[in-house]
C-alpha cells in the first residue's frame, strides 16, 4: 500500500492550481497526491521561494504526508506552515452548525485526512470514554446547536436510512466499550450524522442540515480566498476548493 501510495503521488497527470495576488493554491486528492506534474516541481520551488518557504494547510493538523512529501523534495528551503481555517469565533449563523459537527461527521470512525474525527473531536471535550454520546456530543457543539440539530434532524427510514428515533436513541448509549472499541450506538450516531451534511452519498432527499455544510463550505472558501489575497503563501487544499474558489471569482467580476 505504501508502495502503491508513493506511485500515485510521483504521477499526477494533472497540475491543478490557481494563482491570487501574490499566493498560489494547489489542489489535493487527500489520502493519495497533490495534483502537480514532475515537471512543474521547479515552478513550485520558484513559488515557495518568492514566499520565503510560507504554506498554508486544510485542518488543524498540519500537511498530510503527501503534501509532506513533496515540499521534502526542496530541502534547501525552509518550510514555514499554519492553517489556513477560520477560526470558530468568527462562524455564524447555519456555518457555525457546519463547523460544529465537522469533527463528528465528515469521516468514518477510525480516519480522518487533515481534519477531526470522531475519537479527537470527542478527546477535545476532556470527557473519559465511558460518557454517553449525547452528553459528550453536546458540550462539544454547544447547546445551542444541539437543540438545532434536533429539531431540523431529517428522519430517512422511508428512504431505507436511519430514522430521528435511531439517532437520538443512540445519543443515550456508550460509543465505545470496555475494549476502546467503537459500539453499534457510535455508528449509527456517525453514519446517521453523516446522512444530514452529506445526503448525497446515498442518494438521500437533502434535508435541513445539508445547507449547513453548504453554508460551513461557502464560508471556508470566502476565508481561504481572503487569506490568498492577504497573506501571501503556497496553500494546499482539497481539489474542490479550487473549482469553488474560481466560482466565488467569477461572481466577484
Amino acid at each position: 500500500m505504501i508502495l502503491l501510495t508513493t506511485l500515485i503521488c510521483e504521477s499526477a497527470d494533472i497540475t491543478n492550481k490557481i494563482r491570487v495576488g501574490n499566493s498560489t493554491l494547489y489542489g489535493v486528492v487527500h489520502g493519495e497526491r497533490v495534483q502537480i506534474k514532475e515537471k512543474d516541481y521547479k515552478a513550485l520551488e520558484a513559488e515557495l521561494s518568492a514566499v520565503n518557504g510560507t504554506t498554508f494547510y486544510e485542518g488543524p493538523v498540519g500537511h498530510e504526508p503527501i503534501t509532506k512529501k513533496l515540499l521534502n523534495k526542496f530541502p534547501t528551503i525552509k518550510i514555514k506552515s499554519t492553517s489556513w481555517e477560520p477560526e470558530e469565533s468568527s462562524l455564524t449563523g447555519n456555518a457555525k452548525v457546519g463547523s460544529a459537527v465537522a469533527g463528528w461527521w465528515n469521516q468514518t470512525l477510525d480516519d480522518a485526512v487533515g481534519l477531526d474525527n470522531i475519537k479527537s473531536a470527542w478527546e477535545k471535550t476532556g470527557l473519559p470514554t465511558t460518557s454517553l454520546i449525547g452528553d459528550v456530543f453536546k458540550i462539544s457543539v454547544g447547546q445551542e446547536v444541539f437543540d438545532y440539530i434536533i429539531n431540523n434532524f431529517t428522519d430517512y427510514s422511508n428512504e431505507g436510512r436511519y430514522s430521528k428515533e435511531d439517532f437520538i436513541n443512540a445519543l443515550s448509549q456508550q460509543a465505545f466499550d470496555e475494549n476502546g472499541n467503537p459500539t453499534e450506538a457510535l455508528e449509527t450516531f456517525n453514519l446517521a450524522g453523516h446522512d444530514q451534511v452529506f445526503p448525497e452519498d446515498n442518494d438521500l432527499t437533502p434535508g435541513k442540515l445539508k445547507s449547513s455544510e453548504q453554508a460551513f463550505n461557502l464560508f471556508r472558501d470566502r476565508y481561504l480566498l481572503n487569506m490568498m489575497k492577504k497573506n501571501p503563501g503556497i496553500y494546499f487544499a482539497g481539489e474542490g476548493h479550487i473549482t469553488n474558489i474560481k466560482n466565488i471569482i467569477k461572481k466577484e467580476i
